[in-house]
């Protein structure tokens, strides 16, 4: 059953950044949903490359409520 989580990246520097974030999409499973919320827009564009470059893997970035939202949905 697919399901959706969140990652707080905030306050988090590179690499930590970086390293959480690849872990917790390898976990994912199919249909899955993880929202990773962030603060510092120099971290935002390496982790959406990361990310895109992943197999089966779908983000989109947008700022809300002063915080960059990437979500990321597992195909």
């Amino acid at each position: 059953m697919p399901s959706t989580s969140e990652l707080s990246l905030l306050n988090i520097d590179w690499p930590g950044s970086l390293l959480q974030c690849n872990r917790e999409i390898h976990r994912m499973e199919k249909g899955d949903t993880l929202n990773i919320i962030l603060n510092d827009p120099e971290i935002a564009g390496p982790l959406m490359l990361v990310i895109n470059r992943a197999e089966n893997m779908r983000a989109k970035l947008k700022e809300q409520s002063g915080h960059i939202l990437i979500n990321v949905n597992k195909r």
